[in-house]
């Protein structure tokens, strides 16, 4: 039998030094492992792209994007702009009942680091498209999102390992928790897989859990994700 190479990466963070990748290979929703934690750099704006890792997040966890939005919502003005206030923070939505039943999709945790204000490209004429921050800020909010993620981590350890949550058997030093990042998800931001990876490194360093590298999402031939995505509104109500 030829051999078969791994799909997924592992970057065991109980190491100091950075083990050397292997060639990272496609993955479809069949490939998560149950319980991960998405990592997804993201915007405040309250919406997802409509191609790439974005719309394989928005047509398989539907109700997991409208978390997202409604959490934008929440952080923004009395005229409904979004504040800054979510930039370099972490929120982590749960497993949802909606997406697990009706989209046959595994448990997963979706970490939303809130990396810059806006996205591409600025429009003066527009406050509703600010534009994506520059690199350096960029860079410095994702540090601040993942540190914020490690503290969110921790808690969760805490709570699944005294048994009120889920048997995941989680611990508190980030034990069997088992972390997604998407490698083509850092250029929605101008940055390339390796700062992003860095900064994994800088913020968990000694973590007892392991994270999962991602070359690219496709969406799973067995799914009518097309069909999915068109119904998607972006001016939708917010669940």
């Amino acid at each position: 039998m030829p051999f078969i190479p791994p799909l997924l990466n592992r970057h065991h963070l109980n190491r100091h030094q950075e083990a050397p990748l292997e060639p990272p290979r496609v993955f479809t929703v069949r490939d998560i492992p149950p319980n991960a934690i998405f990592l997804v750099l993201t915007n405040c704006q309250g919406e997802w792209p409509n191609q790439g890792f974005g719309a394989f997040l928005r047509g398989h966890f539907p109700a997991a994007y409208g978390r997202y939005r409604a959490i934008c919502q929440e952080h923004s003005s009395l005229s409904n702009q979004p504040k800054k206030d979510l930039v370099g923070t972490c929120q982590i939505i749960p497993p949802l009942s909606a997406d697990i039943v009706g989209h046959s999709v595994p448990r997963v945790y979706i970490a939303c680091l809130f990396v810059s204000f806006g996205d591409g490209h600025r429009n003066w004429f527009s406050p509703e498209k600010p534009g994506r921050d520059g690199k350096a800020k960029v860079l410095a909010q994702t540090d601040s999102a993942l540190a914020h993620l490690k503290k969110l981590l921790i808690e969760e350890g805490k709570k699944h390992s005294e048994g009120t949550l889920y048997d995941t058997n989680w611990t508190e030093s980030g034990k069997n928790m088992t972390m997604i990042s998407e490698d083509n998800n850092a250029k929605d931001f101008q940055m390339n897989h390796k700062e992003v990876e860095a900064l994994i490194y800088k913020n968990f360093a000694g973590w007892g859990g392991e994270v999962l590298l991602w070359d690219e999402a496709r969406v799973d031939p067995n799914t009518p994700f097309e069909s999915v995505l068109s119904s998607l509104d972006p001016k939708s109500k917010m669940i």
